[in-house]
């Protein structure tokens, strides 16, 4: 019990309260969100403008210049410096928040959502990759509630941020997002639901 566990998921499968559900189930730390935080005080951008660019592929220089200059000033980009000498603002965002997952999976055994994380510590550390998906209409309904969305809404929402997140993995990973042999498990919550597909997770952990 010794594992790494990442967690990648479809939007709107619940796997980001499968991943809590687990760690709370295996008492290890629980990263999502927090790495954000986390890359926010290491770059010196601001929190709410990594979580709207971390996944955003543009290699514009006018679009890394523009967003640049709007969130560093004031706030001091201490890390990430845009500009025609250095990478597009993604891939330093990357390389940041890459660090802040290798430094978190040092600490010991954890979950860690979405980033990435199973191909960054892929020949690095003991993982358990796992990846969520869902039904279409289940998916549906559950953003329209949380988020109190209309359909149509709703499933342009779900279309842009799962094509956000296959692009971002294949561009840093040369690999295709939710291809069932680049994980050790796929897990459809629809089947399931979300409390017994973190069980069968806890309980395969503990097995391997």
């Amino acid at each position: 019990m010794d594992r790494i566990i990442t967690i990648s998921r479809q939007y709107g499968s619940g796997g980001r309260l499968v991943a809590e559900m687990v760690s709370k189930k295996l008492g290890i730390p629980f990263y999502d969100k927090e790495v954000i935080d986390l890359a926010a005080e290491k770059s010196g951008f601001h929190v709410d403008f990594i979580r709207e660019n971390e996944q955003k592929m543009s290699s514009s220089f006018l679009y890394s210049l523009a967003v640049g200059q709007h969130y560093s000033g004031g706030m001091g980009a201490k890390g990430i410096m845009p500009g025609p000498r250095g990478l597009p603002l993604t891939d330093q965002l990357y390389m940041v928040e890459r660090e802040i997952i290798e430094s978190l999976a040092k600490d010991g055994p954890c979950v860690i959502v979405g980033r990435c994380a199973d191909y960054i510590l892929k020949n690095s550390y003991p993982i358990f990759n796992i990846f969520i998906c869902g039904e279409y209409e289940t998916r549906i309904e559950r953003i329209k509630e949380v988020y109190k969305l209309d359909r149509e809404t709703t499933v342009s929402k779900i279309k842009k941020y799962d094509k956000s997140r296959a692009n971002h993995y294949f561009h840093f990973t040369d690999r295709v997002w939710g291809k069932a042999e680049n994980y050790d498990m796929v897990l459809n919550t629809s089947v399931f639901g979300i409390e017994k597909t973190a069980e069968i997770i806890s309980r395969l952990y503990k097995t391997i």
